[in-house]
């Protein structure tokens, strides 16, 4: 079968991104195929800085009643004051989050090991695991820094060509290529915008990829200059596996993720199995903020040196200045003297103060940051406690609690014109969904969304109405998506599904009196536009007769919090 996701030149890429919105549920041998619509993870340069400077003089969204807090031995729960943060002032971040629309599924803040704020919004999860992007590459320079500490790895001036002696033909510049020219980002490979997307599409088809990027053209001298490039990273998972003898995914689970108590996490691989060391890796938000915890301790987690001090320093060492003034470590972009951070598509990213002590994760689905975290820096009062304001932190503990349900208002109304819409097929012109046909099924007991690729695969994918999602996970992954239909007003019925997990959100909106069918997903600027156009109807016979054919692959999940707390960090690395 065609792997719709697998990296494209621009052209075509920005026509298949978002596939696996509707491929998750597909049945084919290896579910995980339909999940490599993000494999550039470049990075968008955040110049904006968050900006704690010392000063001179949530609590988790769900009902902390209802839901055990996370005792994960490494992090404590207490009030924002007790560490010098205002209760009040964080709920204006969650009331400036929800007010905006922004697309943020969670928002952990840390001081001193101590959870201050740990918001997730509906319909984000707490305890599941998220797509971290290019965050994963703090992860990759992480293992080769303990490799070097295990002595499989000499140092970081080692050549790069000799870890592989087999590969006879390549680019011969690649001779003086470093270690640390891969892991700074400045191995010299052609790695420009468009050029990147093609030698990452042409070696998703390739049986060797280490071959194929080696012999990528480059476009300066080795250790010249800085260039972005996700190539850099695979070959730094290439390494390890040959010097360790075990994937990527299996050396951390050894040496990093056992020592931080990490297990609920998934990390894509190819078909050598072989993990794609510059993304891909879903992690909880507690557990991606775990990293930051060895970055501002020098390597140790609870007093156990789990990477060296040394390799830290290398890391959150700049190696280049780049326009915006911040730098790049190894792995870690340096934002300035105090201040680091891991970041990655959507907004995914890890930051930390080593002045203050302090961690920040967020995740979601592409969302302005400038704004949140200069509120979230208003919120900072005092190097010390301040007094407890037990009214404010109760309120910020309500907020937290209103932010993971349901909307309680969509605009619009129901309507007897969804009739116009269930139970009929719907052809689409070539899109970049690829869908070739859809039917919103309706029948006495559920809604769903039943979809045609252009490769005549079927999905079906269980849909809520109004304002609450169907949940469901991809089984391999754990990946968690929601999907739900409402009229946005009057005249459109909008269908959403959002990823959640793996960022992506995209929309197909129904406009009646135009007979227009929109799709749209804002992270890629994908703005679409075509005729509707209704191919027949279906009979109750035949709605019947499918239900005795629904996908029994997937996973609901309804809103009762017990649900929520059976799914709690469900581990899928040994998948």
């Amino acid at each position: 079968m065609q792997n719709f996701c697998a990296p494209r030149p621009k052209a075509v890429l920005l026509l298949l991104l978002l596939l696996g919105c509707f491929a998750a549920q597909a049945q084919v041998a290896d579910p995980s195929t339909y999940y490599r619509q993000t494999r550039r993870n470049r990075h968008q340069p955040d110049t904006t800085a968050t900006g704690f400077k010392k000063k001179d003089t949530v609590i988790h969204v769900v009902n902390k009643d209802t839901l055990p807090i996370i005792d994960d031995g490494v992090f404590s729960n207490a009030s924002p004051e007790s560490q010098g943060f205002s209760s009040k002032d964080l709920a204006a971040v969650l009331t400036y989050i929800k007010t905006n629309k922004f697309n943020v599924h969670s928002l952990l803040l840390v001081q001193n090991k101590t959870v201050l704020l740990d918001a997730t919004f509906y319909p984000y999860r707490p305890y599941y695991q998220h797509d971290v992007s290019a965050c994963a590459q703090t992860v990759t320079a992480m293992l080769i820094g303990i490799a070097i500490d295990k002595g499989l790895i000499k140092d970081d001036e080692q050549p790069v060509m000799s870890f592989f002696p087999e590969v006879n033909q390549h680019n011969p510049q690649l001779d003086q290529l470093k270690l640390k020219d891969l892991l700074a980002m400045r191995a010299g490979l052609d790695c420009q915008y468009g050029t990147e997307d093609k030698v990452l599409h042409d070696m998703f088809v390739k049986a060797d990829w280490a071959d194929y990027v080696l012999n990528v053209a480059s476009v300066s001298e080795p250790g010249a200059r800085f260039e972005y490039c996700a190539y850099n990273y695979y070959l730094l998972g290439e390494i390890l596996k040959r010097v360790t003898k075990m994937s990527p995914e299996e050396f951390a689970k050894q040496t990093l993720f056992e020592d931080l108590k990490i297990q609920s996490y998934y990390w894509e691989k190819n078909d050598k199995g072989l993990n794609y060391g510059w993304g891909d890796l879903a992690l909880q938000p507690h557990d991606l903020a775990k990293l930051g915890v060895l970055l501002l301790e020098e390597g140790k987690c609870n007093g156990k040196q789990v990477v060296s001090g040394d390799w830290i320093k290398k890391m959150m060492t700049s190696n280049s200045t780049l326009q915006d003034k911040r730098g790049y470590g190894y792995g870690v972009w340096i934002n300035n003297e105090e201040e680091y951070s891991s970041e990655g598509r959507g907004q995914q990213r890890l930051f930390i103060n080593k002045e203050r002590n302090i961690i920040m994760v967020a995740t979601g689905g592409g969302f302005e940051w400038e704004g949140i975290g200069k509120k979230i820096i208003k919120a900072l009062k005092s190097d010390d406690k301040i007094p407890e304001n037990v009214k404010a932190y109760e309120q910020l503990r309500k907020l937290e609690n209103h932010l993971a349900q349901a909307d309680t208002l969509i605009k619009g109304s129901s309507s007897p014109k969804e009739l116009n819409l269930y139970n009929k097929y719907i052809t689409l012109e070539k899109n970049s969904l690829d869908i070739e046909r859809l039917m919103i099924r309706k029948d006495s007991t559920d809604t769903a969304l039943m979809v045609t690729l252009s490769s005549h695969d079927s999905v079906h994918y269980p849909m809520g109405v109004g304002s609450g999602y169907k949940f469901y996970t991809e089984h391999k992954t754990g990946h968690l998506f929601a999907s739900r239909a409402y009229w946005k007003n009057d005249n459109v019925f909008e269908i959403e599904f959002n990823m959640l997990s793996k960022i992506n959100r995209c929309y197909i909106d129904f406009a009646m009196k135009e007979k227009i069918i929109s799709i749209t997903e804002p992270t890629h600027g994908i703005d679409e536009k075509q005729k509707l156009k209704f191919e027949g109807e279906v009979t109750a016979a035949e709605v019947k007769e499918d239900d005795k054919d629904k996908n029994k692959e997937i996973d609901r999940m309804d809103e009762d919090p017990k649900e929520k707390r059976k799914a709690k960090a469900k581990s899928v690395s040994g998948e």
